[in-house]
């Protein structure tokens, strides 16, 4: 599944510009499930199983991205810029970004320290004083190659890092999309129904209308967290680390899940207890008479970062040795994709990539 994860990663799809993400997603399900496209973009898919489902359950993960997006030309040449979704400006300076459907490159900046004043020096630089630098001499070359409008996105790659660990742009949340596409081009044991949504990271507006399309019995979210094994970080407040297992909420800023549903996951996989922080399950409960809702996430250290960090888990090549295997899998490439064979014939709640999906249950 890494290969399928590079692709997705190497897509740019900043909220609102999720199309390019979407067409790649459509080309790897088309033929193992019907599919749909709504009005405001998300991709909505039902996959046939062996046998009708009692309840109607939906999955979902978002395919949209932090970035920015291009709101001035200056005279010469130079692009200003605002962000779009929750991206600190600290990660901003000196970032190799993307920009447009061309991709010209460019480089973040601001003014050169050797050109502050003393007080300046001691002063966090505010994003609209920062500007991208695409090598263009004047407005008139820089609108040769960018409009106001156009998108842009961190030029950061993805790679394999670590020990199981692997880093780049967009994890959060093409890893949740990645175990779909996957669970879709599977054999399920029951129907099943799948959201790639769009905006979530400026408000999570695609969940709320694919909640409303779909109209399922339960959903389940896949997702990544914020990893909170980093300096500083101590006590109560280190919920989850980098590599130990999947991440189960049961609460964030929107929604208390429900009890069922995280009870069932602990008897049904194995994770972390853990107090979410997003709320993007709220927006999908918000349907009509609303529904049971749980989510599952994978550790992501560096959330809304250009370069972020989750662990690979079942996300490995299947002939790679895998050392950081959560139970009960084997610590190897044999255990891994029985592991993986495991999760998706038994399941109905999956742990996949270190994430949360639904299992072949009589409570469901």
């Amino acid at each position: 599944m890494y290969g399928l994860l590079e692709k997705l990663c190497s897509i740019g799809g900043v909220s609102g510009r999720e199309d390019k993400v979407r067409e790649f997603i459509i080309s790897e399900i088309d033929g193992f499930a019907d599919w749909r496209v709504d009005p405001l973009g998300n991709l909505i898919v039902h996959k046939k199983g062996k046998s009708p489902a009692k309840n109607k359950v939906m999955f979902d993960a978002h395919m949209d991205e932090v970035g920015m997006i291009v709101t001035y030309i200056t005279d010469e040449g130079m692009l200003k810029f605002s962000a779009v979704g929750g991206v600190d400006p600290r990660v901003y300076l000196g970032r190799s970004v993307k920009v447009g459907d061309k991709e010209i490159s460019g480089v973040v900046g601001l003014k050169p320290i050797h050109m502050l004043s003393k007080e300046d020096e001691l002063n966090m630089p505010k994003a609209d004083e920062m500007y991208i630098d695409i090598g263009a001499e004047s407005a008139d070359e820089a609108r040769e190659y960018v409009s106001l409008g156009d998108t842009v996105v961190f030029d950061s790659g993805i790679r394999k890092f670590g020990d199981g660990f692997v880093q780049g742009r967009a994890l959060d949340d093409r890893m949740g999309c990645a175990v779909m596409v996957e669970m879709i081009k599977s054999e399920l044991e029951y129907d099943a129904d799948f959201s790639f949504s769009v905006q979530e990271e400026i408000g999570t507006r695609g969940a709320k209308a694919s909640a409303f399309s779909v109209r399922p019995d339960y959903a389940i979210v896949l997702e990544t967290t914020t990893a909170a094994d980093i300096p500083g970080v101590d006590g109560e407040k280190r919920v989850c680390a980098l590599g130990e297992g999947a991440v189960v909420g049961f609460m964030d800023r929107g929604t208390i899940y429900d009890h069922d549903l995280y009870e069932l996951a602990f008897k049904k996989g194995k994770g972390k207890r853990h107090k979410d922080t997003d709320k993007d399950n709220g927006r999908r409960r918000k349907r009509r008479e609303g529904y049971p809702c749980q989510r599952g996430r994978s550790q992501n250290s560096r959330s809304f970062a250009p370069v972020q960090i989750s662990p690979l888990a079942l996300v490995r090549d299947k002939n790679e040795r895998r050392r950081r295997c959560p139970p009960p899998c084997k610590s190897d490439a044999r255990g891994a994709r029985q592991c993986l064979n495991w999760l998706k014939k038994k399941s109905f709640l999956i742990f996949a990539a270190a994430t949360l999906s639904a299992r072949k249950s009589p409570d469901i």
